[in-house]
């Protein structure tokens, strides 16, 4: 017997900022990174321009979509001794990544970077790393080489998309 109990939800991020919106965690914001980049002086820059054109832009979710599938291909033994085969733009974060996921030293494990196309974000160790976990997990169980390959499909269900952004 299950019993729900519907808790208040927001969907726009703006929204979401505001102090009185519902907690995401029991922390004091649901804010958890603030960026800001500032060169130069804008207040002079303001000060001598004939006009001053501010608005905010706001985009969507998008996917990165590379042309070649999200794959991976590990290979480990028993003994933590291994070799994964990734379209990743950061190999020694992944290593470092199934190190930590596997429990075995580091330079146990060998990264093989394939020809990358286009990267647009969506070929770093937080994209893909889960996946190359994953197979090289199932791999040292099973003693054999493991491949995993998303279809688009799924690749736009359970990949991870560009947030949406409110730029100002």
């Amino acid at each position: 017997k299950v019993e729900y109990a519907p808790l208040p939800a927001v969907f726009d991020a703006s929204e979401a900022m505001r102090p009185d919106a519902p907690k995401v965690h029991d922390s004091a914001s649901n804010i958890g990174r603030h960026l800001s980049y500032n060169r130069g002086d804008i207040n002079g820059g303001f000060s001598q321009a004939d006009l001053i054109f501010e608005e905010t832009f706001r985009t969507h979710r998008v996917s990165p979509a590379a042309i070649e599938p999200v794959c991976c291909i590990a290979q480990f033994e028993s003994s933590g001794m291994g070799q994964i085969w990734a379209g990743v733009s950061d190999i020694f974060g992944l290593r470092r990544l199934v190190s930590v996921y596997l429990g075995v030293p580091e330079n146990n494990i060998r990264v093989f970077q394939p020809v990358l196309g286009g990267c647009f974000g969506g070929k770093n160790v937080a994209t893909r790393g889960s996946m190359c976990c994953i197979a090289a997990l199932l791999s040292r169980i099973v003693g054999k080489p493991v491949k995993i390959v998303n279809s688009w499909q799924e690749e736009m269900f359970a990949g991870r998309l560009r947030l949406a952004m409110d730029i100002r």
